[in-house]
């Protein structure tokens, strides 16, 4: 840990949060800064807390923990100390060799029960921690490795049965807490640990793709398909569940 003054930044801040108790952190190459509200700070080089990769997102969870999302591990911030882990198909591992083969990992965001939702894909890591995902023949598509992290435990979701050939392309945890998954085969929807399908244009006999999910401020949503033949939205419907 350095003073503040002793920091100096070899590049831009990467991401920067400020949490519920009004502390303010930024993250950057060479480490995390943070700044409590009364103007005390402190500096945690990428050394004493092993950070490698460049942080994506923070986030503060429900039990006050505060998460450092990288592509290739992430890092917990609790009790005043610091924790590093790395994704490792499914479990939480202990910061080790990062190296060689590893997962890519993407927060989707946090339920009202405090379930932590993370999409892991398996990708090569370097030695400076940055993970490259190694995408399927499609390239812009993932086969379905979906995660949640609630109550200390970290379990996989086991995918649609009935979907064969299935790809998620897209993800939204909407403000009821429920998770979207935009796929190959239509418009998934996982609640109650439960899978339900919706067809979004019945017309289309080839199901078309879902590339984009937004919710809107009267809870219906907008969903963006388009054709595998090219990845972007060529149509837009207006969507409700009820």
């Amino acid at each position: 840990m350095k003073k503040e003054q002793d920091f100096s930044p070899d590049r831009d801040p990467e991401c920067g949060f400020q949490d519920s108790k009004k502390t303010f952190w930024l993250s950057f190459n060479t480490g995390i800064l943070s700044k409590s509200s009364d103007g005390a700070s402190q500096f945690f080089d990428s050394a004493s807390i092993r950070k490698t990769g460049a942080v994506y997102r923070i986030h503060e969870s429900k039990d006050g923990a505060v998460w450092f999302f990288a592509n290739a591990a992430f890092y917990t911030w609790k009790t005043n100390k610091f924790s590093a882990y790395r994704y490792f198909g499914g479990t939480f591992s202990r910061y080790g060799d990062m190296e060689g083969l590893g997962f890519y990992g993407a927060f989707l965001g946090e339920d009202h029960e405090g379930a932590l939702y993370i999409y892991e894909l398996l990708s090569t890591i370097t030695a400076d921690g940055t993970a490259f995902p190694n995408f399927v023949t499609l390239g812009y598509l993932a086969k379905p490795n979906l995660h949640v992290f609630h109550n200390g435990v970290w379990e996989k979701i086991s995918p649609p049965s009935t979907a064969r050939n299935l790809y998620f392309i897209t993800f939204l945890l909407d403000r009821s807490g429920t998770l979207w998954v935009g796929s190959t085969n239509g418009l998934w929807r996982y609640k109650d640990q439960v899978w339900d399908h919706f067809t979004i244009d019945p017309t289309d006999k080839k199901g078309m793709l879902i590339y984009a999910i937004v919710e809107t401020n009267d809870n219906h949503f907008i969903i963006g398909t388009g054709p595998a033949a090219e990845p972007i939205c060529t149509r837009l419907f207006h969507f409700s569940a009820e």
